[in-house]
């Protein structure tokens, strides 16, 4: 588990190259999304932080909705590539 308490979820702090904020990463299945959010931006620390989980929630969200879908549309193409035809009688 990250310092942050969240899964996928790291603290960034680099004043001298003005990167303060939270950097978000969801990886599965060899494919990493990534996103930076600033505190700056959002407006603080804890607020930056709590954007971050609903950003790694999102990502996850849709990098998992893509792949499931890419499953059952394997399944189904192999499904019906298996379908026997039985001899008329």
């Amino acid at each position: 588990m990250a310092k942050s308490g969240h899964k996928g979820i790291s603290r960034i702090d680099c004043p001298q190259r003005k990167t303060v904020g939270w950097y978000v990463r969801v990886r599965l299945k060899n494919v990493t999304k990534s996103k930076f959010i600033s505190d700056s931006v959002h407006g603080g620390k804890e607020v930056a932080l709590e954007k971050a989980v609903e950003v790694r929630n999102q990502l996850y969200a849709a990098h998992t909705k893509k792949w499931i879908l890419t499953r059952i549309a394997r399944r189904a193409f192999h499904r019906s590539s298996r379908t026997r035809t039985s001899p008329e009688s």
